[in-house]
């Protein structure tokens, strides 16, 4: 029984955060500022890559590279407390012999 209910826990923990992104990723296509903002709680930290450029044309824009996210629920709803994005690496200059 409590491994049960370990699962029904873990899986509501671990499914509620998705709304925030959910909503994140319907304000980001909506150009919502307002909406944005909304995801994140007012102390939150954000750490973001310096080169991201408008996509003007509309076409979709590919991006690799690295993201961590800690959301955190309050006042009954998922807020960004932590959101961390930084464009992948330029691969290492081989050695010269």
């Amino acid at each position: 029984m409590k491994r049960i209910l370990f699962l029904v826990l873990a899986s509501l923990w671990l499914a509620a955060p998705v709304t925030v992104d959910e909503a994140w990723a319907a304000a980001m296509k909506a150009n919502d500022l307002d909406a944005v903002m909304r995801c994140y709680a007012p102390d939150a930290v954000a750490w973001l890559p310096d080169t991201l450029v408008p996509k003007a044309s509309g076409k979709a824009v590919t991006m690799s590279g690295r993201f961590s996210e800690v959301a955190e629920k309050r006042n009954g709803r998922w807020v960004y407390v932590l959101d961390h994005a930084s464009a992948e690496p330029a691969p290492s200059a081989a050695p010269h012999n």
